[in-house]
């Protein structure tokens, strides 16, 4: 037989001791419940009697009087006994884990009542927020807040009343689950009480901040020259509804003009000149299969892809420095030029990006604007290998951010429309607004996920 090692023999020298305590223990609990069992004794009978317990008298024959008689003794001492531990408190054995060990009657009970809280959990309705909803929550840091929409609002509210005959649902940003068990669903509107109001008065407010732990910001509609009421009350038509319009209007693209005509941000936060209108109609260029308007981001899909966006409150508190492309717009057409737009960034000493190129090219492939720009900070680093900028390129630039705003500011066309892959980051390195944009990592983008 192979010798055991020595850790083997540590090992059970351990369990021998473990098992001898655990005999010590259980012998102090035995002498224990039997010094209680002598103490109630000698308090009731007297030590005279306990004695007389405990010794039993010679042998003689017994007869029932005296049996009778000595068991009534013992049934009166174990009465007591027991109306003695019935006055005392309900000691709960623990399980070696530390939790109580229920049997019986309060097993039951408590397994009833847990039932029941666990229904009543099920079928409670409860919010949650998907990642647009919590882009917009007033925890998130005000730079990388994304502020929700009136309309969103809205669908929550016509969800909760109306569940899935609702036309438009708020699955964009959020989900709300058995909204068949809401009793009431209040709205309350506070005129002119912004969310900086709030924010610095919360202490004010108790009951909101006890009661409601979603807190979400969504644009004002006076931001994008809409009316609160109208974008809150007026219910865009559905694809269903459009059809019965088409022989109205004439053609599904004069429809869907109407239906997004209630809510239009572009049109409403860029100056545009009113007397171009946009004509379906219009005879597409020679390589075109279809207008290339119907490419560009949409108002809401600008705010969710983080566009800069001149919304008021907005600009003067993320974009006070930055600048539009053009004073005034011109209606974007299916013959509008293109412009495939490409900038690059270094790290500073401030901590960020800052533009050190920027490139545009136009439909032919042609250079259309080309230019170094000498960042305000320091460059601690190029980052060569994705910007292809080097410190001998950087040497002799002398051109500043504010001089290439103002040239894309001569240059560029009042109805340009600037192509080019997640161009949100390329116009916050320009600091510059624009309005009509083809965005490829959107366009291509078929499975619905903005991972991927």
């Amino acid at each position: 037989m192979k010798p055991l090692s020595s850790k083997r023999l540590m090992r059970i020298e351990k369990k021998k001791k473990k098992m001898a305590a655990l005999v010590e223990i259980a012998k102090l609990n035995a002498s224990d419940s039997n010094n209680k069992v002598l103490d109630i004794s000698k308090d009731e009978l007297g030590i005279e009697s306990l004695q007389a317990l405990k010794e039993p008298s010679p042998k003689r024959l017994r007869t029932d009087s005296d049996f009778n008689e000595d068991r009534s003794d013992e049934a009166k001492l174990q009465d007591k006994h027991n109306e003695d531990r019935k006055d005392e408190k309900t000691v709960v054995p623990a399980t070696p884990s530390g939790k109580p060990k229920l049997s019986g009657e309060e097993y039951l009970k408590l397994k009833k009542a847990l039932r029941e809280r666990s229904n009543m959990l099920r079928i409670q309705p409860k919010l949650w927020l998907r990642d647009i909803g919590t882009a917009a929550s007033l925890t998130v840091n005000v730079e990388n807040r994304v502020p929700l929409f009136l309309s969103d609002i809205q669908h929550l509210i016509m969800y909760s009343i109306i569940g899935c005959h609702t036309p438009y649902n708020p699955a964009r940003w959020c989900q709300l689950d058995k909204f068949n068990r809401l009793q009431n669903t209040c709205v309350l509107v506070v005129e002119n009480l912004s969310m900086y109001d709030y924010l610095t008065n919360e202490s004010l407010f108790p009951f909101t901040t006890s009661n409601f732990a979603t807190k979400l910001e969504f644009l004002n509609p006076e931001g994008y020259s809409a009316n609160f009421i109208q974008d809150l009350i007026m219910v865009p038509i559905t694809s269903s509804q459009m059809r019965k319009y088409i022989s109205i209007h004439g053609s599904l693209e004069k429809a869907v003009d109407n239906t997004d005509s209630l809510f239009d941000l572009v049109k409403n936060v860029f100056p545009l000149d009113k007397e171009t209108k946009y004509n379906s109609n219009e005879k597409l260029p020679e390589k075109d299969k279809f207008s290339r308007v119907h490419l560009m981001l949409s108002g809401w899909q600008m705010v969710e892809e983080n566009y800069p966006l001149p919304i008021k409150g907005l600009m003067e508190r993320k974009y006070s420095d930055y600048v539009l492309t053009k004073d005034v717009y011109k209606d974007v057409t299916s013959s509008s030029p293109m412009y495939g737009l490409d900038c690059e960034m270094c790290m500073t000493t401030s901590g960020d990006l800052e533009l050190t190129r920027v490139s545009i090219v136009d439909e032919q492939h042609r250079t259309f604007y080309d230019k170094l720009v000498k960042p305000d900070n320091r460059i601690t680093d190029y980052l060569t290998r994705f910007s292809g900028i080097t410190a001998k390129m950087m040497k002799t630039t002398t051109t500043k951010l504010k001089d290439v705003q103002n040239d894309i500011r001569d240059i560029l066309p009042p109805d340009a429309i600037l192509v080019g892959q997640s161009l949100s980051g390329d116009l916050h390195a320009l600091k510059m607004f624009h309005p009509y944009v083809i965005d490829t990592s959107v366009i291509y983008n078929l499975t619905g996920e903005r991972g991927r």
